[in-house]
């Protein structure tokens, strides 16, 4: 029997370090960014870009982090990654809670639709993976990953993107790729579930944008 040639330890930080910089909780602040610096509304001044993204932060990142740390401490989840599917729930309700409340709060400062609608079709998304992780364990990853490919893809075609569209576009779509070799790495997911929930969450968010934005 061929033995497994086992992982380098190197590597496998690097594969933990892309997990942790992009993963779900942090895109939508890089969504944010992306608007602030990217587009139109980078015209816009300084303090209003920086206390609008740092409110998106707060509400799609600081609060589903505090939930995830309360259900650490209480015993409800085994690890901050959530590894077991079955405790996933209470999180994804959260997060989910979170990007529509994200989206009315956009929708509040008169922000464009098309940024409250990336923040819905990131609810509804997760919406979709906590069905399906019911059954088959989606990444969640690499859909976030991929929800940010899209509203960087939209905003490019659509010449919303105003600074290196071509450039940012590619850098999304190999973003997607670097998270899959990640999780697969790991060995968090499999190929299928990696594709399947990137597949996923660039379809839903595509079409919501070019749906709301018509």
């Amino acid at each position: 029997m061929e033995e497994t040639k086992p992982k380098s330890s190197a590597v496998t930080r690097t594969a933990h370090i892309i997990s942790d910089v992009f993963c779900p909780l942090l895109i939508p602040t890089y969504a944010m960014i992306v608007a602030m610096c990217l587009t139109r509304m980078s015209y816009l001044p300084g303090g209003i870009r920086f206390w609008t993204t740092l409110g998106i932060f707060g509400i799609t990142c600081m609060l589903p982090l505090v939930f995830i740390l309360i259900l650490l401490r209480a015993g409800k989840v085994s690890d901050m990654s959530i590894s077991n599917p079955r405790q996933r729930r209470a999180p994804y309700w959260v997060s989910i809670i979170c990007y529509f409340a994200a989206a009315a709060y956009l929708a509040a400062l008169h922000a464009p639709i098309w940024l409250s609608t990336f923040f819905i079709g990131a609810g509804l998304v997760s919406v979709l993976c906590m069905i399906i992780t019911n059954w088959w364990k989606i990444s969640a990853h690499t859909a976030s990953i991929a929800g940010f490919a899209a509203i960087v893809f939209w905003l490019s075609h659509t010449g919303l993107l105003i600074y290196s569209p071509l450039v940012w576009s590619s850098v999304a779509f190999m973003l997607i790729g670097i998270m899959a070799w990640a999780r697969l790495y790991l060995n968090h997911h499999t190929l299928m579930q990696t594709a399947a929930g990137a597949a996923l969450a660039f379809t839903v968010e595509y079409v919501l944008l070019c749906i709301m934005t018509f």
